[in-house]
């Protein structure tokens, strides 16, 4: 991804009202709270923002991007890979 592409991506985050600001955008979405948050926004109905709690362990990361793989990319018809 080229820098114009990058600040594109910036612009568009930038646009979806988030719970927190984003300073280093792979860090800031690693847990899966974020991409949530952005699902919601376009997804009101399929997601429960209340099941993607903020944490820094692996664990809780992948915990996050699980439910989210269970409960709305299936229901988008998104397919992620594990890994």
């Amino acid at each position: 991804m080229d820098d114009q592409q990058l600040m594109l991506v910036y612009e568009w985050i930038d646009s979806i009202p988030l719970s927190r600001e984003k300073k280093n955008i792979s860090r800031d979405f690693c847990d899966g709270c974020l991409t949530a948050e952005i699902l919601k926004y376009y997804y009101p109905k399929i997601v429960d923002l209340h099941n993607y709690p903020s944490g820094s362990s692996t664990k809780q990361k992948l915990s996050n991007w699980n439910t989210l793989s269970l409960k709305v990319f299936k229901k988008i018809k998104f397919v992620i890979n594990n890994e």
